[in-house]
C-alpha cells in the first residue's frame, strides 16, 4: 500500500535465471546486489533426486524449528554487536595493495575495450560506494574467521563483487587471482 513500515531485514537474497538486459531500467537494482554468484544445476544424481523428492516445503522447514534451534538463530542484538566488531576490523597493507591493484587492472581493462564492447555494457563499473561495501564484506569475512585484519584469502571474495556481465565473470576471476598473487606475502621461510 501507501504506508511505509520498518522491517528488521537481516539479509536479502535473490535469484534469477538470467542477468538483467541492458537499458531495461534494472541497472540500479542490479547494482545493489554486491555479491554475485552463478549457481549451476545440481550435478550429483543423488543430490538432485533428494532435492526433487523432498516433501518439505520452505514453510514447513521454518515452522519445524525446535525451541533449541531457535536459540541458534541470529538476533537483531547479535547483528548489531557484530556490526560494531566488524567496523573495528582493519584492512591489512596486503589487502590494500590487492584492492589498489585490482582497481588499476579494471581501469586498464576498460581502456582496452573496443567502442562496441563499451557500448554493449562490458565496462567494469565499480564505483566508490560499491568498493566500500566490498571492503565491508572483506572485513566481515575476517571477523567470521576470528581475525581482526583482512587477509589475502578474504580478498578472493572480490571476484564475486566486480563483474556485471557473463563475459566479465571469467575476467574478474583472472584479475583478482593475478593481483592476489602479485601482492601475496613472501612464503619463503628459509
Amino acid at each position: 500500500g501507501s504506508k511505509v513500515e520498518d522491517v528488521p531485514l537481516k539479509a536479502l537474497f535473490a535469484a534469477s535465471n538470467e542477468l538483467p538486459t541492458k537499458n531495461e531500467g534494472l541497472e540500479a537494482l542490479y547494482d545493489r546486489f554486491i555479491l554475485r554468484l552463478v549457481v549451476d544445476f545440481i550435478q550429483n544424481e543423488d543430490s538432485f533426486f533428494e532435492m526433487i523428492d523432498d516433501s518439505n516445503s520452505t514453510d514447513s522447514i521454518i515452522s519445524d524449528i525446535s525451541e533449541n534451534d531457535k536459540n541458534l538463530l541470529i538476533s537483531n542484538e547479535d547483528l548489531e554487536n557484530w556490526r560494531k566488531q566488524i567496523d573495528k576490523v582493519k584492512l591489512s597493507d596486503a589487502a590494500r595493495a590487492v584492492i589498489s591493484a585490482i582497481r588499476k587492472e579494471l581501469t586498464l581493462q576498460n581502456e582496452s575495450l573496443s567502442e562496441e564492447e563499451k557500448s554493449n555494457g562490458e565496462l567494469f563499473e565499480v564505483g566508490d560506494r560499491r568498493w566500500k561495501k566490498i571492503a565491508h564484506i572483506l572485513k566481515t569475512s575476517a571477523f567470521l574467521n576470528d581475525r581482526n585484519e583482512v587477509d589475502l584469502m578474504d580478498c578472493s571474495l572480490i571476484e564475486n563483487c566486480i563483474w556485471g556481465t557473463e563475459k566479465q565473470q571469467k575476467k574478474a576471476k583472472e584479475i583478482v587471482e593475478k593481483c592476489i598473487k602479485q601482492n601475496g606475502l613472501d612464503c619463503d621461510t628459509a
